[in-house]
């Protein structure tokens, strides 16, 4: 009872705030999904788990320590930044390392590599650093403008590049961040990875499966471009509208679909899950888990009353 309340207690914040992202950005709108597949994940190896084995405390003691003292300068400062993509890594690390601490102490060496995976699949649902994902967007984009004008091309259809604008007869499409392909590479990106884990593959077969699921992405996106200027060739820029959703629709469904069918090849059939063992009765850190629970309330409750005491007494008034 102690273990999950501290659990549901520090999985709630970081979900919290990671909610902000998934709201209000598009491309992290599958973030949702994110901790509930987590929890699938960590149900089935829940039922295939092995005999706890031992434990030390030096450096799981160390990463426990530091990881929940930080966790207050974090709080502290995503209150005022909650926009701002470091602290949410940040957050979510911290999350991650405490959690696996206490997996870690619980069953030893067996129970980490063997649960480590479901945790740490939370951090596909962390938006990228701006740096990283404006260079892929950047870089996607002139690449879908390239390809959608040489298609073009090859097709008998008169087009010509500038930059990420599309120059058609019939006038001008541009290329903009959502025609990327952004959205569905990170998508794509956590999919493969939960597919991975779900197959209980080898590294070599995960790493085959992210590759190829990135290249699935890529050509439907670039197939969905492609079809949209054609559509601004044949019947002008005011009809692209009405297509680009049924066409965006059909082919992120067909992504998604391909996906799937690469991971049945590449990882074989789903792998019969054993049945559940029975295993010595699990020792938890009671005593570290009530102070990791007291120290979350206090990190939340003195944060609230800290900036409450330091809110401005005068409002301007206009």
């Amino acid at each position: 009872m102690v273990t999950g309340a501290v659990f549901a207690a520090l999985w709630y914040l970081l979900i919290e705030r990671l909610a902000q992202y998934w709201t209000v950005e598009p491309a992290y709108n599958f973030g949702w999904l994110v901790p509930i597949l987590c929890g699938y994940l960590f149900w089935l190896r829940w039922r295939s788990r092995p005999e706890p084995g031992t434990s030390e405390a030096g450096l799981a003691g160390c990463v426990f320590w530091l990881g929940a003292l930080g966790l207050l300068p974090t709080w502290l400062i995503v209150q005022a930044n909650p926009d701002w993509r470091v602290v949410a890594w940040l957050l979510a690390g911290q999350t991650v390392l405490l959690s696996l601490c206490v997996i870690y102490w619980s069953g030893g060496r067996a129970w980490l590599g063997h649960f480590a995976f479901s945790i740490c699949l939370i951090l596909a649902a962390v938006p990228w650093p701006t740096f990283l994902e404006s260079a892929v967007v950047r870089g996607l984009t002139e690449l879908s403008t390239w390809v959608t004008v040489g298609s073009l091309n090859v097709l008998r259809i008169a087009a010509w590049q500038h930059g990420n604008v599309i120059e058609l007869q019939t006038g001008s499409v541009g290329v903009d961040e959502a025609c990327s392909g952004i959205r569905s590479l990170q998508a794509v990106l956590m999919l493969t990875l939960f597919l991975g884990e779900l197959y209980r593959t080898s590294f070599q077969r995960r790493y085959a499966l992210v590759v190829t699921g990135a290249a699935i992405a890529f050509i439907t996106n670039s197939i969905r471009t492609i079809c949209l200027a054609m559509v601004a060739a044949k019947l002008g820029n005011e009809s692209v509208a009405t297509w680009h959703d049924p066409i965006g629709y059909t082919l992120m469904t067909s992504c998604f679909l391909g996906v799937l069918a690469a991971a049945h090849v590449i990882a074989g059939p789903l792998p019969t899950l054993p049945a559940a063992v029975r295993t010595s009765p699990v020792h938890y850190p009671y005593r570290l888990l009530v102070g990791l629970g007291g120290w979350i309330l206090f990190v939340c409750v003195g944060t609230e009353i800290w900036y409450r005491v330091h809110a401005p007494t005068e409002m301007t008034k206009w």
